[in-house]
């Protein structure tokens, strides 16, 4: 158990000395807002126990942190799923300019264990997983605390009144009176489902769950008990007129003229297991002390070493390297949310990457354009994501489908990794965004945090009217020796050499591996 105590710490102090000071936002968060999101932030604060209930892509998230900084809040708890945690502690951070606290976690056999102490208590905003809404020992020092307000992102999946998670949430709700849940589909198939969110705000209004279900369900007889089969119809205007209420929910179809034709990117970050942080550390250490050692920068053992990193940072296990990906797991948990009534197009640099994933989608559901496909399978499969309503996934290469081609039936781009060079990355969004778009396009990028991610993303941020592979390259490794506090970076970054170095050909994943 001291071993694992001190992996804990380890993983925890790794982020925490990592981040640098925050900068001060240089406009308020409340300047930022869209007028409807003005109104949804200031119709929250008058109902300290409701439901926002917006579509995805709404900007449901800004609307909760205006809300909390406006009532000037100093204990706020949220919950979210494990893969949303971090990109809500980036949103505050960005947004406000202060620190919200994380409890870090490690694997144990099939358990997870959280560094939750007492100097996570010391923000304004404490971000927990779901999972802990299930875990006894962090219940117990949670329902201590009394919160000025608790968020519950992605409400939908404490639906199930007898799961642990559901319990936990239950609980810890009674701690507070300014409630939250956020989710943009309060409800997938019948309103039974609404009952353990509507259970936690005020268990007197709505009442027990049977009498509930009798009310606004129908049930059939089955050998199992009851079984609901549909809504009861004659009584769905008074459940919408209750809900309306206590509910604020905008569709994204009524609020497009005020939003811009392409959604701001997010950066979604993920989190590392144990075993993928060590994997990467140790070829990223072993980068450094190459460079150190003499080797040229555009060498190609050295070129196949930045592909391996990012190969470790995107899934380890198209390396051979057993270690779960954390990217995957992200990717896994967006798409049960967004696919729901619209369809994403995954990009990736790797087919490697791209095949691995797609055994984990339900067949039937996917169509992947990657290379080494024939013209006319390549035109099937897009034909089959632009037509067909069953498929709801498109798996594309940056090189095979990031040009050339519509796929504007797909409102929402999750990037897993990205290319060097900015202006690929754009032709790829460009895909979506185009003629025959219906709909704001959502450009979403998973990313890890302080790995050579973060360095590739940082390249965009530069405004350099020519960029190519060798700049980039050279301003990525810089980020790379940075982090590893290597010393004379002049010394190390004088053998990059003239832009007709050429390093497509150890990208080996450029026409599909």
């Amino acid at each position: 158990m001291c071993g694992f105590d001190s992996r804990l710490r380890h993983l925890s102090h790794i982020v925490e000395t990592m981040q640098e000071a925050l900068p001060q936002p240089e406009i308020n968060i409340h300047d930022l807002l869209f007028p409807f999101q003005g109104e949804d932030r200031d119709k929250l604060i008058t109902l300290p126990r409701g439901i926002l209930g917006s579509e995805m892509g709404t900007g449901k998230t800004e609307v909760f942190i205006a809300m909390c900084d406006k009532l000037q809040l100093n204990r706020t708890l949220i919950a979210a799923p494990k893969t949303m945690v971090l990109e809500w502690k980036d949103r505050i951070e960005k947004r406000l300019g202060i620190p919200a606290s994380v409890p870090y976690g490690t694997v144990e056999g099939k358990y997870h264990r959280f560094s939750l102490g007492k100097e996570h208590f010391g923000n304004h905003f404490l971000i927990v997983s779901h999972e802990m809404m299930r875990m006894e020992r962090y219940l117990e020092v949670l329902k201590l605390v009394p919160w000025d307000a608790i968020g519950y992102d992605e409400a939908h999946r404490f639906k199930n009144r007898k799961a642990k998670q559901t319990y936990g949430a239950q609980l810890l709700a009674t701690r507070t009176e300014r409630l939250v849940h956020i989710t943009g589909t309060p409800f997938e198939n019948y309103p039974d489902e609404l009952w353990s969110l509507l259970n936690m705000l005020d268990s007197k209004e709505w009442g027990p769950y049977n009498a509930f279900v009798k009310e606004y369900c129908i049930q059939v007889p089955s050998p199992w008990g009851p079984r609901i089969v549909g809504p009861n119809k004659k009584n769905q205007p008074e459940l919408r007129r209750r809900l309306h209420e206590i509910m604020i929910r905008r569709e994204r179809i009524d609020v497009m003229k005020d939003l811009p034709g392409k959604f701001p990117t997010r950066h979604i970050p993920v989190q590392f297991s144990e075993k993928q942080h060590n994997a990467y550390r140790r070829m990223e250490q072993e980068y450094v002390v190459a460079l150190k050692d003499g080797e040229n920068l555009f060498a190609p053992s050295m070129l196949a070493r930045l592909t391996r990193l990012r190969q470790i940072s995107l899934d380890p296990g198209t390396i051979g390297i057993d270690a779960p990906s954390a990217k995957a797991d992200t990717l896994l948990d967006l798409l049960k949310d967004f696919t729901r009534d619209q369809k994403v197009i995954v990009f990736s640099y790797y087919a490697s990457f791209l095949r691995r994933f797609a055994e984990k989608l339900e067949p039937g559901t996917f169509e992947m354009i990657i290379g080494g496909q024939t013209a006319q399978e390549r035109r099937n499969a897009r034909l089959r994501i632009q037509e067909a309503d069953v498929i709801r996934v498109g798996l594309v290469s940056l090189m095979a489908g990031g040009v050339g081609i519509d796929l504007t039936s797909a409102s929402v781009a999750i990037f897993t990794d990205i290319f060097w060079t900015p202006s690929v990355n754009h032709q790829a969004e460009d895909r979506l965004d185009r003629f025959g778009q219906e709909n704001k396009v959502s450009i979403i990028r998973l990313v890890a945090p302080n790995t050579i991610d973060d360095d590739m993303n940082k390249l965009e941020e530069k405004k350099e009217k020519v960029f190519n592979e060798t700049v980039a390259i050279h301003t990525a490794v810089q980020g790379i020796v940075e982090r590893n506090n290597a010393k004379d970076m002049e010394f190390l970054m004088q053998h990059a050499i003239s832009d007709a170095v050429q390093i497509f050909t150890l990208e080996d994943d450029r026409e599909g591996e």
